[in-house]
C-alpha cells in the first residue's frame, strides 16, 4: 500500500540572496536554527541574474538545517524574480520572507503559528526591532557591528490606510497564507526595482484580513552605509515605482488614479492631525510628570529641614 505524502509544514521561509554577504546570511540561518518551533522549511533562493556557476549558498548552511532547505536558483533580473521563484517552490501552509541581512528572534515562527491557529486564513503581522548596523573589518574578515540600541518601531496594529500611503511594516513581520499567492494569483511585480514588498503586502491585505500582534519577533538591520537597497537605487527609481504601485492600489480599490491620489492626500492629512494630537498629549504628560517631580523634590527638602 503506497504511503501518503507528508503533510506540508506550517511555514515556508523564503530567503533571497546573491551570495555576496555570506556572513550576514549565516546570521539569518543561525537565527532560524534557534527557533522554538521547527515546523518550517527554508526556501533559499540564490539570485544569479548574470549567470555564473558559483556554489549555491545552501552548500555552506549549518548542518542541522540542511534537511529543511529547498535550494532554488533564479536567473531573471530584478528584486522580484527570486521571490516569485521561491513562491513556486514553497510547500508550507503559510509563507514568510526573511532578507539575508536580517535575523529572526527565537519566537518568530512560533508567534506566527499561534496567530494563524487563532485566526485561520488570516494574514498575520507582528513588529520588529530596528537597529543601526555597519560592516567593519576584523582580522581581514568582514563583520557586522551594531551601532546603536534596538528600537521598537512601527504601529502595534495594521492600518490599511497608512499602508496605502507608504510602507509601514517591514516584510519579515508578515506571514501570509500560501493560498493568497496560489489561489488569488498574487505575484511580485518584476517590473519594479524597489517597493516590491510593500506592493505585495498591501495588495494581499486588500484581498484578506490582517491580524496583528504587538510583539517584536525579528531585527531589521538599518544599515548606516552600503548594504541597503536605499543606497543602490535612486530617488527617481523610487518615485517611478511609487507611481506604479499607486496605480495598482487604485485598480484594486476600483478608483481612478485621480480619485486615489485625493484619498492618499486625505490619509496624509489625517495622519498629520493624529500625530499632532499625540504630540500634544505627550507634551501634557511630560509637563504633569515634571510638576510631580518638582513637588516630590520640594517635599523631600521640607522633610530634611
Amino acid at each position: 500500500m503506497p504511503s501518503s505524502p507528508p503533510s506540508p509544514c506550517f511555514l515556508s521561509i523564503i530567503i533571497r540572496t546573491m551570495g555576496t554577504r555570506p556572513e550576514l546570511l549565516d546570521d539569518a540561518l543561525k537565527s532560524l536554527l534557534a527557533q522554538t518551533c521547527d515546523d518550517f522549511e527554508i526556501v533559499l533562493v540564490h539570485h544569479r541574474p548574470n549567470g555564473g556557476v558559483c556554489p549555491h549558498p545552501a552548500d555552506d548552511a549549518p548542518a542541522a538545517l540542511v534537511g529543511k532547505i529547498v535550494s532554488v536558483v533564479s536567473s531573471r533580473p530584478g528584486r522580484s524574480s527570486p521571490l516569485n521563484d521561491g513562491l513556486a517552490a514553497a510547500r508550507g501552509r503559510y509563507v514568510a520572507f526573511l532578507d539575508d541581512d536580517d535575523f529572526a528572534l527565537p519566537h518568530w515562527v512560533e508567534t506566527f503559528r499561534d496567530m494563524a491557529r487563532s485566526a485561520p486564513g488570516a494574514i498575520v503581522r507582528t513588529r520588529c526591532y530596528r537597529q543601526k548596523w555597519r560592516m567593519d573589518r576584523s582580522g581581514g574578515a568582514r563583520v557586522a557591528v551594531a551601532r546603536g540600541p534596538r528600537e521598537l518601531g512601527w504601529a502595534e496594529t495594521y492600518d490599511l490606510d497608512a499602508h496605502l500611503l507608504r510602507n509601514e511594516t517591514p516584510f519579515m513581520c508578515f506571514a501570509f497564507p500560501r493560498s493568497v499567492f496560489s489561489e488569488e494569483a498574487l505575484t511580485f511585480d518584476e517590473s519594479l526595482s524597489t517597493l516590491e514588498d510593500w506592493d505585495v503586502a498591501t495588495r494581499a491585505a486588500l484581498k484578506g484580513v490582517v491580524v496583528s500582534n504587538p510583539a517584536a519577533t525579528a531585527v531589521y538591520r538599518w544599515w548606516i552605509e552600503g548594504e541597503s537597497s536605499s543606497f543602490l537605487h535612486s530617488s527617481a527609481e523610487r518615485r517611478a515605482d511609487d507611481a506604479r504601485v499607486a496605480e495598482k492600489f487604485a485598480v484594486a480599490l476600483q478608483l481612478s488614479t485621480d480619485a486615489f491620489e485625493l484619498r492618499r492626500r486625505a490619509i496624509a492629512d489625517d495622519l498629520r492631525r493624529r500625530r499632532r494630537r499625540l504630540s500634544a498629549r505627550a507634551g501634557r504628560l511630560l509637563s504633569t510628570i515634571a510638576r510631580g517631580m518638582r513637588r516630590i523634590a520640594w517635599a523631600a527638602g521640607l522633610a530634611r529641614d
